[in-house]
């Protein structure tokens, strides 16, 4: 299948989306018959675009967009934006919390006009996910969200996919793998919660301001969207209890190691009937826990099933190169037929 590609969004994950391809292109078009163009890149300092597709070399080559010859200064999304050119957005630009947007909208325009899309950005999926997904249904399109709740770490896509037919009645997570590893280095070494931060930071895995992952907000956007995804809910920020590691001092974590346990941050849904209740706690586990080895920044997710069991998902790069891994294994993974059946 030949997938007209519209990029926006061009830091790391996007640049990273880019050069996978060029690595790879000639083992998955002979391997999975997968075959791409890109037509346009937009970040918000304009775009480049060409209705006969980029040169991708030059792109990867280029220090900037803007040094490039077709670069069109404060282009924006309705400049570059055509159906006839493109079959296929990627969605990666940074993510807003408050309301989606502005990639909540570029999304939205896509599909309504029967493009698919693939995307990693959190804020669309945690207002819209349901509207989305039904306007991907309605016109036979791939929605590709794997990306937006762990990167590379397949956390949505073992739920859709097999775990198909079963259901989920209970969701626990290690999501936040900043979160994970400041508890993991307090209770191995004995470091304060802030010589531990400031180990993210340097490592480049925390933000300057690390409120978004120590306040719990990145494992609570997370829980929300695996959820909704999984269990068929529509819940919001304002339907959950948020839970972060901020105050915890070594007092905490020794007083746990002393009973034989390990302090965990995790996000959680159990489904009651039609009732979702979920949330970011802190939790104290033992070592028959299936969480018990899961430290430093590795993530996990614990699913409940009725027919299957249970099942714990481990592992998964966390880097641009992970996250843009995730948006191409969408891309491979979709079937148009299989997905038309599931909807008839």
């Amino acid at each position: 299948m030949h997938w007209k590609i519209g990029l926006i969004g061009f830091g790391n994950v996007g640049k990273a989306f880019i050069k996978l391809y060029s690595q790879y292109s000639a083992v998955w078009k002979e391997k999975y018959n997968l075959d791409a163009s890109f037509h346009f890149i937009l970040n918000s300092k304009g775009a480049v675009c060409n209705k006969k597709g980029l040169d991708i070399h030059s792109i990867i080559e280029a220090t900037s967009l803007s040094n490039l010859s077709n670069w069109e200064e404060g282009a924006k999304f309705n400049d570059v934006f055509n159906p006839d050119l493109i079959n296929l957005l990627i969605e990666v630009s940074p993510t807003n919390i408050k309301n989606g947007e502005p990639a909540l909208s570029y999304i939205k325009n896509a599909l309504e006009n029967k493009i698919s899309v693939v995307t990693g950005n959190k804020g669309p999926l945690l207002f819209r996910y349901k509207e989305l997904i039904s306007l991907a249904q309605k016109n036979n399109l791939l929605l590709g969200i794997g990306c937006a709740a762990g990167a590379a770490f397949p956390s949505i896509n073992f739920g859709l996919f097999d775990l198909a037919g079963c259901e989920i009645f209970k969701i626990e997570g290690i999501l936040n793998g900043v979160c994970n590893y400041i508890l993991t280095k307090m209770y191995e070494s004995n470091i304060s919660f802030d010589e531990a931060l400031q180990q993210t930071i340097a490592m480049g895995i925390a933000e300057t301001d690390p409120s978004y992952d120590i306040d719990g907000l990145d494992t609570a956007v997370k829980i929300i969207i695996i959820t909704n995804a999984l269990m068929n809910s529509q819940i919001t920020l304002n339907d959950i209890n948020i839970q972060g590691i901020r105050n915890i001092d070594n007092d905490i974590i020794n007083n746990a190691k002393k009973d034989g346990n390990k302090i965990k941050l995790i996000g959680y849904a159990i489904k009651n009937k039609n009732k979702i209740d979920a949330g970011v706690r802190l939790i104290q586990i033992n070592r028959s826990h299936p969480f018990w080895n899961i430290d430093g920044t590795k993530k996990a997710v614990l699913y409940s099933t009725e027919l299957a069991g249970d099942f714990l998902i481990t592992g998964g790069a966390s880097s641009p190169e992970g996250a843009a891994f995730s948006l191409w294994r969408d891309i491979i993974n979709y079937k148009p037929l299989i997905l038309k059946l599931c909807n008839e």
